[in-house]
């Protein structure tokens, strides 16, 4: 069973950095998805990417 405990200053500091960072973590990988039509990668860039990625680079 768990104990009734109050919550410290530490808990609810964890608690707040936790919930501010996974804010910031959806509004940086939304960002990513819209801004992702504004500009074109260069096919010979997704090429060289796409051998580095082959050959473990």
């Amino acid at each position: 069973m768990m104990n009734n405990e109050k919550w410290d200053r530490v808990h609810a500091l964890i608690f707040t950095v936790f919930s501010i960072s996974t804010t910031i973590e959806a509004y940086i990988y939304s960002i990513a998805y819209i801004a992702s039509n504004w500009v074109s990668v260069p096919r010979t860039l997704i090429a060289l990417l796409s051998i580095c990625h082959l050959y473990g680079y």
